[in-house]
């Protein structure tokens, strides 16, 4: 496919320098295109208390959004939670869908004896997703691979303060809005210690937000069909 094509469209230049490792020769047909965050500002209706009620929230808490897939790396997120809540009153939602991946951490969070800490809330609608980012103390994005991701955006957009692993896109995507840690425990409690700080990047993000908007990806692939 990227032989025959005139030219590949990529969501970030990390996935464009992942691409030229493995065909070098491409490089000169790859357009980096960063992805829309949409239109529609989804603003927080529901009251705090019928939402924890909703969702079993009886603490505060930090929010994941998205797949359970292996490379997302919550195995991690869970395993060192104990560690967490040794320094932090927290409850941790993980809003992932229903599969075999889900299933596998279900299991270890009942291993590990978690299951009051972490909650499993399945598909939200956007209603309340808007609502569980905006009455969030932060959402942690351990993630080890991306090629672009949505997620953290969303959370920045409800001016929700965001934690990320140091890894692959999600620096060059967003930048100085998130306090990033690395793969170790030390590290991401050190994270957790920084939320405070995290908050302070919401400073004019709606402004900032308006580099991943559906317009400007329009006009970029526009001007590439165009050359």
């Amino acid at each position: 496919a990227i032989k025959r094509a005139r030219q590949v469209i990529v969501p970030s230049d990390y996935t464009k320098q992942d691409l030229i490792k493995i065909f070098p020769w491409s490089e000169n047909k790859i357009s980096t295109v960063y992805e829309g965050l949409g239109v529609e500002n989804k603003v927080c209706l529901s009251d705090d208390k019928e939402l924890k009620i909703r969702y079993n929230i009886t603490k505060p808490y930090l929010m994941y959004v998205g797949s359970a897939y292996p490379h997302k790396n919550l195995e991690f997120l869970i395993r060192n939670w104990k560690s967490v809540l040794q320094k932090y009153d927290y409850q941790l939602l993980l809003a992932v869908e229903k599969d075999f991946f889900r299933e596998q951490l279900e299991k270890l969070v009942l291993d590990l004896g978690l299951q009051n800490s972490i909650i499993f809330t399945g598909f939200v609608m956007p209603d309340d997703l808007a609502c569980l980012y905006h009455y969030a103390e932060a959402f942690i994005f351990p993630s080890r691979y991306e090629g672009f991701g949505l997620p953290p955006l969303e959370a920045l957009k409800q001016h929700c303060p965001v934690l990320a692993l140091n890894r692959t896109c999600v620096p060059e995507i967003l930048q100085d809005k998130a306090i990033y840690f690395e793969e170790d425990t030390e590290s991401l409690l050190n994270a957790f210690s920084r939320i405070g700080e995290a908050r302070e990047k919401l400073v004019n993000i709606d402004e900032w937000l308006k580099r991943y908007s559906w317009e400007k990806m329009t006009e970029n692939i526009l001007n590439i069909y165009q050359k």
